[in-house]
């Protein structure tokens, strides 16, 4: 028998076998302690051609392709904004009182298009110029067919992979991308967590990847951390549409009289327990995992 979502308790509407699938798998996958691994069913990367990457779009093509599929971008997300899921706003702007300058920008990884709630919540403090987010994305993001694949690929995003050379020569790529958009006073989003997990309300422990990057270039962390509530919609897959409020932390400093790997681990637990300490407090539920072999005390995968 089918699962239902059920409505004044008269309406049952079914759910998704793909989205029951995902949801068993992160489950499984927290159960096991498998918190970085990808749950959903996708297509096999295709791997990126290094040679042809310009990811800070310095030739003309290039500039042109960008403003094209970032115009394009903002339709759709409208779309899906009003469809697919409700952006409910803020909290913590006052957090970014009095500051401009570059920064890494950490969230919890839940929806495949939460980079665009981060980009509208930030959006929000960068009110008086064009306000671009660059997006750290895995490589496979590259493949997706369609408009999700091509905004994947040219709406200011930096593809990240570790599983062979070619993809190790992508990573590069991007680690010197990210170094000069630093420098220029950019604000680059990376998911800690790695995978994206639907739904998933817990902040789930960290790679140490994103405050690498933010150590090793001496940025500071904007953490955001989405929370998630029904709404009164039903989506298409059967399951409730989500409504989300992205929740802006302090900014995270990283400290002058640190190593890169003292600021890398300062940073990675001060940004963990700020996510612990707001997710306790919306969901008000302490922050407990099913994990058998450990509990990640200090949120850290590595």
């Amino acid at each position: 028998m089918a699962l239902t979502t059920t409505i004044d308790n008269t309406i049952h509407i079914p759910q998704a076998q793909d989205r029951l699938d995902v949801l068993q798998k992160i489950a499984y996958n927290e159960r096991h302690g498998l918190f970085h691994l990808d749950v959903e069913a996708d297509a096999p990367t295709v791997p990126i051609d290094v040679d042809k990457l310009d990811l800070l779009n310095v030739k003309w093509t290039s500039k042109i392709v960008n403003k094209i599929a970032n115009f394009a971008g903002n339709r759709f997300f409208k779309k899906w904004q009003k469809d697919k899921a409700i952006y409910k706003g803020t909290t913590g702007l006052e957090n970014l009182q009095g500051f401009c300058g570059s920064a890494m920008v950490t969230c919890n990884h839940c929806n495949i298009f939460d980079n665009y709630a981060a980009y509208l919540a930030l959006k929000e403090h960068w009110t008086k110029r064009r306000f671009v987010l660059h997006k750290v994305v895995r490589e496979g993001n590259y493949s997706y067919p369609g408009i999700i694949g091509y905004l994947m690929r040219h709406c200011n995003t930096l593809p990240v992979q570790e599983t062979d050379q070619t993809s190790m020569r992508v990573t590069m790529e991007t680690s010197r991308a990210i170094k000069t958009l630093l420098s220029k006073g950019k604000q680059v989003l990376i998911y800690p967590e790695q995978a994206m997990w639907w739904n998933y309300k817990k902040p789930r422990p960290f790679k140490k990847g994103a405050f690498h990057f933010a150590a090793k270039n001496n940025a500071p962390i904007i953490p955001l951390f989405i929370t998630l509530k029904d709404s009164d919609k039903i989506g298409p897959d059967g399951f409730f549409v989500q409504e989300f409020v992205v929740n802006i932390h302090p900014i995270i400093y990283p400290d002058p009289a640190n190593t890169v790997s003292q600021n890398l681990n300062m940073m990675m637990h001060t940004n963990y327990q700020m996510w612990k300490d707001t997710y306790e407090k919306v969901y008000d539920i302490p922050l407990e995992y099913t994990t058998m072999e450990m509990q990640y005390l200090d949120g850290c995968l590595d």
